[in-house]
């Protein structure tokens, strides 16, 4: 849940109830915590391809189709900000409620941009992907705070060793 809220993948309102919901509940959570990630490493691996400008297998896709069908039933769309958005309510499923928002994103991103922009970062022993939206295609870590900087100290001792 924690995870969640940092996401932004539920308001911190909904948030609060799904955590609420499931504090008494410990098989119920671990159900979901399982859940979640295994759609992290279906989407990792449909990432990674992507990555590697390698063809995405027809059964990564179906399984990430299915899984957003079965969450979309639990969904409706409603007004926020100006347009119309698929909503979750984790009163009604929370499971959904947090995995929708989830499967949704990686959808859109699959259907809507190009793919070839996604990206595996360079930071050593990091292996998070990202999605390139410098004009020049040439991001090399997820983030510059973290990986890159880090990238760039370890060259700078590298430098000073040698010299």
């Amino acid at each position: 849940m924690q995870w969640v809220e940092h996401a932004r993948v539920m308001p911190p309102a909904d948030c609060a109830y799904a955590h609420a919901a499931l504090a008494g509940h410990p098989r119920r959570a671990q159900h979901i915590f399982e859940r979640a990630i295994e759609m992290r490493e279906l989407i990792w691996t449909i990432g990674t391809a992507l990555a590697e400008q390698r063809p995405v297998a027809g059964k990564l896709l179906a399984s990430l189709s299915a899984a957003h069908a079965a969450n979309l039933g639990h969904a409706e769309i409603k007004m926020r900000f100006g347009s119309y958005i698929w909503v979750w309510d984790p009163r009604r499923d929370i499971a959904a409620a947090i995995l929708g928002p989830i499967t949704l994103s990686a959808l859109t991103l699959l259907m809507g941009k190009d793919l070839l922009r996604t990206k595996r970062c360079a930071g050593q022993e990091c292996g998070w992907l990202f999605f390139d939206t410098t004009k020049n295609n040439r991001r090399r870590w997820c983030e510059m705070r973290v990986c890159g900087n880090r990238a760039k100290v370890r060259a700078a001792r590298q430098r000073q060793k040698l010299a």
